[in-house]
């Protein structure tokens, strides 16, 4: 669905997967993104396009005769939505409402890749030599076969699952040193799914099949509460 909303605020920023990305690159792309509206005193105004940068050029936008200001750039940071998104925090956009293992799984997935040195790198290192029109060509495969999807040269979704949620494990173990804490225990949901291959979509199809094309068997799927 994001990657056919609006490819100027979402999806994967080639930006971000070079080496010399940071705070800055991120700004600068984000000035050059048309803007969705101007807020002012409870009013939404149509900027029609205009880019964050040009109002801070010429001063004037959506009508509005002023500068903006830091609170404008907060509203147009709020407007964009590619997969790494970047306000007050990270902001990690790749899933949405799970049921409540893979609701801890989550957090604990990211946290054991990205609190760790050794699991952050070897993380990266699984697909560092892929080119950006392969990313977003396996992002697509994925989107449309799961883990059964193929990657470069062959590499499969389901593999690099598994060795993910491994590089996790381990960093979660060792981050435990400075959480006190360990929760590496809270992958064997996603670890699981990386093992079998049968993501929710594929339990999906399966109880709706087997329900005879009943949509309240979903509800036993998807239940989040």
């Amino acid at each position: 669905m994001w990657r056919e909303t609006d490819p100027a605020r979402c999806g994967l920023l080639e930006a971000m997967v070079r080496p010399d990305f940071g705070y800055r690159s991120y700004v600068e792309w984000a000035l050059d993104v048309p803007l969705l509206f101007v807020r002012d005193e409870g009013r939404y105004l149509d900027a029609s396009g205009q880019t964050f940068r040009q109002w801070m050029k010429s001063g004037e936008a959506a009508g509005l005769r002023a500068p903006p200001t830091l609170q404008h750039w907060t509203d147009h940071l709020t407007t964009l939505f590619p997969e790494v998104r970047v306000k007050s925090v990270i902001e990690l956009r790749g899933a949405d409402v799970v049921p409540r293992p893979m609701m801890m799984a989550l957090p604990a997935l990211w946290v054991g890749l990205l609190y760790d040195a050794e699991a952050r790198a070897a993380a990266w290192a699984l697909t560092a030599r892929w080119t950006f029109a392969e990313r977003l060509d396996f992002q697509a495969e994925v989107a449309r076969r799961a883990l059964g999807a193929k990657g470069p040269r062959g590499v499969r979704a389901q593999d690099l699952a598994r060795d993910l949620v491994e590089l996790s494990r381990r960093g979660l173990r060792r981050w435990a040193a400075n959480s006190g804490s360990d929760e590496s225990a809270l992958l064997d949901p996603a670890a699981e799914i990386a093992e079998s291959g049968r993501t929710f979509a594929e339990r999906a199809l399966e109880a709706f099949s087997s329900s005879g094309g009943d949509p309240a068997a979903l509800a036993r799927v998807w239940r989040v509460a």
